[in-house]
């Protein structure tokens, strides 16, 4: 995630790929950052064990997401309030 084009996705169910649409990525990674995010913020043993690599990967997936979801990247991972810059 935000490293690639085109973006495949692999149905984990089928082992099928497909890839898809040039819109659909921002999405994706908004509802992969929600889930991780819910999990590292109820969490703190999770936060602290996949914290950094979730902040590594939404890092590069920065262009995708939404500002709401960048900051809370930025308060839940790496413990700071986000700025404007970010």
């Amino acid at each position: 995630m935000g490293a690639a084009d085109p973006v495949e996705f692999r149905d984990r169910f089928t082992d099928r790929t497909a890839s898809i649409a040039a819109a659909e990525p921002a999405w994706f990674a908004e509802l992969t950052a929600a889930n991780e995010l819910d999990l590292a913020d109820h969490d703190p043993a999770f936060a602290a064990k996949y914290g950094p690599d979730l902040l590594t990967l939404f890092t590069r997936a920065r262009p995708l997401l939404s500002t709401a979801a960048w900051a809370d990247c930025q308060t839940i991972l790496a413990g700071k309030e986000p700025t404007e810059a970010d």
